[in-house]
């Protein structure tokens, strides 16, 4: 079977990008068509399949989704004759619409050498989907910046380590955006941008923090309705932001997530919310001193938790792919995770925590997972991506975007946003 990828740039947020050459076809006839969920790491993937495919004659053609239109591009593409043989989902959830498609990875290198538990299963398939990357999230920070605000006369802390609530934050936030010509800055935190290429920061991540303490308080780990307890908390984070920012509220529909991660790295801003994914070796932000704090909320008890870990990651199998490539994906996802070139990949260039056992010799590059690992270190309870595991569709998620755009905007209030998080959270579930 051969397959020729075109090339787009994904800057202009068409559909899928793709950058692979033509390749020739192996003799066992297998190859390997990966549909990637993570634009950041397309460069590195492209690289790794190029090399696999030097080293062994087995093609290996990498498509990577825009930004937010990966459920969209993955059902283009997995009703073609020449369908994707690896594809993700990003937790138990999107089983519902695609676990009909999933091999089961049962006795598979990848399942057999995973460390850990979180192993997605469904009636008939005891391993639909393995996890790859472990990641954590939060706000990132300056460390330099922070620290030159402690040493300001009249500082509200004297070291970064102080903060360990929303209230401090909110004041140390306000104090910096009070003063914010004394240090340089335009604002404490980077742009909170509600572009698509930016608001899943706020729709699934930092959406994952008042389902998290309203599952936690019910002692369960899933849910398909909300009381909203914490939506509440959901808004004091999302208003230090709005406020304290290097831009007026209004503008924050056009603002993107390149837009935010620049400001962050040309030192406009102290803060910035992202995750692990935000640094590679090669990066501008590989030039800062950064460091993780946890989503502060305002919640009782926060001083106890650490950041947001867990994987939103999993490998699935198309099981009807020909046996031919599902051999050669299986050969492929092998290779990846036990050669030295992989490990490098995954761990170096992409960044990635890889939860399998073959990576326990790797030291991890990225400066963030090293600040997240001191929070456990330290006693801390990691918050579980449980929240954004029980985030019912795709649609629910744009519903919330708009919900944030006009509440930024000034032409709803939060109401519309407590709405959603109750009303439209149990009907999306009932609706699946």
């Amino acid at each position: 079977m051969k397959r020729k990828s075109a090339i787009f740039a994904a800057a202009t947020a068409m559909m899928i990008s793709a950058i692979a050459g033509g390749m020739s076809v192996n003799a066992e006839g297998g190859s390997v068509y990966y549909l990637n969920y993570k634009p950041e790491v397309d460069a590195q993937w492209q690289e790794l399949a190029a090399s696999y495919t030097d080293q062994t004659g087995v093609p290996v053609t990498v498509v990577t989704a825009a930004s937010g239109t990966y459920e969209q591009t993955l059902t283009s593409e997995i009703a073609k004759t020449e369908a994707p043989t690896l594809f993700q989902v990003e937790g138990e959830s999107w089983l519902d619409n695609w676990g009909q498609y999933c091999y089961d990875l049962k006795g598979s290198f990848i399942a057999e050498h995973s460390t850990t538990d979180n192993l997605l299963s469904m009636e008939g398939v005891e391993v639909a989907a393995v996890p790859f990357a472990n990641e954590s999230y939060g706000i990132i920070y300056n460390v330099d910046l922070l620290n030159e605000y402690c040493e300001l006369d009249g500082a509200v802390i004297s070291s970064p380590s102080d903060i360990n609530n929303f209230e401090v934050l909110k004041a140390v936030a306000d104090d910096i955006q009070a003063r914010k010509d004394d240090l340089g800055v335009e604002g404490a935190f980077s742009s909170a941008g509600l572009d698509g290429s930016s608001n899943w920061r706020f729709t699934t991540h930092l959406a994952n923090m008042p389902i998290y303490w309203e599952l936690t308080e019910k002692g369960i780990t899933s849910a398909t309705s909300l009381d909203g307890t914490y939506v509440g908390n959901y808004k004091n984070l999302l208003d230090l932001y709005f406020t304290d920012s290097t831009c007026d509220p209004a503008l924050l529909s056009g603002k993107t997530g390149d837009d935010s991660l620049a400001e962050f790295c040309d030192g406009m801003a102290v803060f910035y919310q992202n995750g692990t994914w935000a640094w590679t070796p090669d990066g501008d932000i590989a030039d800062l001193n950064i460091a993780f704090l946890p989503l502060y909320t305002g919640v009782e008890g926060e001083e106890n938790i650490g950041v947001c870990t867990g994987t939103g990651n999993f490998w699935c199998i198309n099981k009807n792919s020909t046996e031919e490539d599902i051999q050669a994906t299986l050969d492929f996802l092998e290779w990846v995770i036990s050669s030295d070139e992989g490990k490098e990949m995954l761990s170096g260039s992409m960044a990635f925590n890889c939860p399998f056992d073959t990576f326990a010799d790797v030291e991890l590059a990225n400066p963030l997972f090293t600040s997240a690992n001191q929070y456990v270190a330290d006693g801390k309870t990691e918050v579980s991506w449980i929240g954004t595991q029980c985030l019912p569709t795709e649609n629910w998620k744009a519903s919330l975007s708009s919900a944030l755009i006009e509440y930024a905007q000034g032409t709803s209030d939060w109401s519309n946003v407590e709405k959603v998080f109750t009303e439209e959270f149990a009907s999306e579930w009932a609706n699946r």
